[in-house]
Order: C-alpha cells, then sequence, then structure tokens
C-alpha cells in the first residue's frame, strides 16, 4: 500500500515534468509540501506538554516556548540565511536519519537521511541554483556544484549497495519506497523529489508512530489548527520581503517557515520511536 503510494506520488509528478510543465510540476510539489507536509507535526504541542511538563504548565505556556523557537530559528534564516541554512540542512538530516532508524540499519539509515537532502541539489544544480539564491548567492553557489555533484554520486552509489545488501539479507520491507526514493532524487526536479520523499514516506511515518500514540486522544482538530493552519498563515508576513509570484522567492519564504517548524518539531520528537512505550504509559 505505502509502496503504491509513492509510485502514485513519483508518475504523477512525472507526469507534469515530461509534459514540459516543470514549473507546474514545481509548484505543485511546494504546495504539496506546504499543505500536507506541515500537518505531520500537528501532534507536536503533545508532545511539547510531555516532554516540558517539569518546566512548563498548561498548553498556553507550552504553544508559547515551542513558537518562540521556531521564531528564533527562522529570524537566523532571515538575518543570516546562508548560515540558517545550513543549521536547518543539517538539522533535517538528522532528523531524516532519525525517522529511518527503526526501518534499516544505521549505515542506511544516515545515508539516505543524507541522500534526502543532497541528491535533489546535487542532481539537478541549476535549479537548486535559483531556488537557494536567496541563502546561497550564484557567485558562492555555483565554485560548489562539481563538489555537490561528485558527493552526490557517493551518496547515491553507496544507498543503491545497501539497498542491495538489505535485499540480499532479506529485508524487502523497505526496498520498493527507498527504491522509487531514489528515482525521485534522480528523475525529478528538486522540489518533486523531495516531495515523493518527504510526503510518501517521512511524513506519513511519522503521522502513523503518532496515531499509535494520540489516536484515541481528545482535541485533535485544535491541534491541526494550532499547528497545520497557523504555520501556513505565517507566510503572510513574509510576503512583504518575498514577491509570492516568483517561484524561488516563494521557496525562499518557505525555506524560512519550515525551518521555523522544525526546530521545535525535532526538540519534542528527538527519540519518538525509541519512546512510544514510554510515552504511551504516561499518557495513560
Amino acid at each position: 500500500m505505502s509502496g503504491s503510494l509513492l509510485c502514485s506520488l513519483l508518475f504523477a509528478l512525472l507526469g507534469l515534468a515530461a509534459s514540459f510543465k516543470v514549473s507546474l510540476a514545481e509548484s505543485a510539489a511546494l504546495l504539496l509540501i506546504l499543505l500536507a507536509g506541515i500537518p505531520h507535526g500537528a501532534f507536536d504541542l503533545r508532545f511539547a506538554q510531555l516532554k516540558w511538563a517539569p518546566l512548563l504548565v498548561g498548553p498556553i505556556s507550552t504553544g508559547v516556548f515551542y513558537f518562540a523557537i521556531g521564531l528564533a530559528m527562522s529570524g537566523l534564516c532571515l538575518v543570516l540565511p546562508g548560515t540558517g541554512l545550513l543549521v536547518f540542512l543539517l538539522l533535517s538530516v538528522v532528523h531524516f536519519a532519525e525517522g529511518e532508524g527503526p526501518h534499516s540499519l544505521k549505515l542506511t539509515a544516515l545515508v539516505f537521511g543524507l541522500a534526502s537532502i543532497l541528491l535533489p541539489i546535487a542532481f539537478h544544480p541549476e535549479a537548486a541554483r535559483g531556488y537557494l539564491s536567496f541563502f546561497v548567492p550564484p557567485a558562492h553557489f555555483v565554485p560548489l556544484v562539481p563538489l555537490l555533484q561528485a558527493a552526490g554520486r557517493i551518496v547515491f552509489c553507496a544507498a543503491a549497495a545497501l539497498l542491495a545488501f538489505d535485499a540480499w539479507q532479506g529485508r524487502r520491507t523497505e526496498l520498493t519506497e527507498r527504491l522509487v526514493c531514489l528515482a525521485a532524487w534522480l528523475l525529478l526536479p528538486p522540489l518533486s523529489g523531495f516531495a515523493v520523499w518527504f510526503l510518501g514516506r517521512h511524513s506519513r511515518q511519522h503521522l502513523v508512530a503518532c496515531r499509535q500514540l494520540f489516536g484515541s486522544a481528545r482535541g485533535l482538530p485544535s491541534d491541526f489548527l494550532a499547528l497545520s493552519v497557523l504555520p501556513l498563515l505565517l507566510l503572510i508576513p513574509l510576503f512583504l520581503r518575498f514577491d509570492p509570484r516568483d517561484l524561488n522567492q516563494l521557496f525562499a519564504a518557505s525555506i524560512i517557515l519550515v525551518a521555523g517548524l522544525t526546530l521545535p518539531h525535532i526538540i519534542v520528537t528527538r527519540g519518538l520511536a525509541h519512546s512510544l512505550t514510554v510515552l504511551g504509559a504516561r499518557e495513560r
């Protein structure tokens, strides 16, 4: 079922790109990442209340602290774009690798966490240059392209070899999904390839894990309102600085928003795979 979902998303975005509407495919991918990807953190305030209970009392103080961390991260990306982007990407690699951990060897998890960020850039540097121009001036990005491409080829080969090893060891459960992700990173433009991975695998797996813990809890609509709709509204003030009609500028604004959501998300969900039982017992 999950492999079919990934394949469907891959072929849908491939169809858009192959019909000479790459910009449409990329716009659709960015929209999907924002509208369907952001809600994968909709349980974060519940994790925050559980993990920060000794320090913070009540949902309001927890929410204020959560969003304060996010605003600080977004502010870093605005004031020091290059530094903010680097911190965001490093955090994302760690977070994605942890998400892959329960399903594979530690080395495989690390390689795929890195591949999800590096390969869309390394295999499509021209598009990535435009998307990242606010954070990395083109004059600084262009000299990095050969290094990024070389690193991308190494990581791609490592990922393929690890998949072959997993198949040989009989670990076939994740094989189809990861093969689809590798194909997406190679064949699709950057945002589209990342969307296949982020929506079809990472976000879906995170939501499944959260439902195991919080699925029967009350108040779910308010959670999704706070951490799904509200973050999208925070894009509006960013449009005072970025033109949403320009895909490159819309991407920059989206990265600043997502970076602000990612840091507190990582903090409160750190160790999710290993603490579901403990947290579930405390919740009950």
